[in-house]
């Protein structure tokens, strides 16, 4: 074999192993592309987690807010047997509301479900009174009867009302 031949064929092995070295280098680029793409997406993802539990969360101590003071409204008025007839502050969205029962738990979405019926049933009742009207017998009774279901809305959204959600960490923002 002749000196030509023999460089070309080292030639060719040079080419060989730098076409594999590139093929190489191409597969491990993609693979560090991908797996910080990925590292990405899921420190977005659990961002907007992060976002979506502290939402459901002041939505919860709003929601929580309204059973707390129509609890203390059907107190004072079965102790001095007066209405105190007082305009509500609002409800939560539905979207914030939809964001809650997300996080509720079964029991607690029962209990939920039942206390905003029974605040529904309250305004009814209230409708068409005036502050400072008393307060007869049966509505007593009636009123009285509104206090434990109110309660449990408050009880159903107090675990959530009083998550710590933390704060994501400074070096993700």
């Amino acid at each position: 074999m002749d000196s030509g031949d023999r460089n070309f064929r080292n030639d060719l092995k040079i080419a060989a192993l730098a076409a594999a070295a590139a093929v190489a280098g191409t597969v491990v680029g993609g693979l560090i592309s991908y797996q910080t793409n990925r590292d990405l997406q899921e420190r977005d993802f659990r961002r907007a987690a992060h976002v979506r539990l502290e939402q459901a969360h002041a939505a919860a101590a709003v929601e929580r807010s309204r059973f707390v003071v129509a609890g203390r409204a059907l107190g004072d008025m079965t102790t001095v047997k007066l209405y105190l007839v007082e305009e509500d502050e609002g409800q939560i969205s539905i979207a914030d509301r939809a964001l809650v029962l997300g996080y509720l738990k079964p029991p607690e979405l029962e209990e939920y479900a039942l206390a905003r019926r029974c605040l529904f049933q309250l305004a009814a009742s209230l409708r068409g009174r005036r502050t400072g009207e008393e307060i007869g017998d049966i509505a007593l009774m009636r009123l009285k009867a509104f206090i434990p279901c109110v309660a449990g809305g408050e009880k159903a959204l107090r675990r959530l009302a009083n998550l710590n959600t933390g704060t994501w960490p400074a070096q993700v923002a």
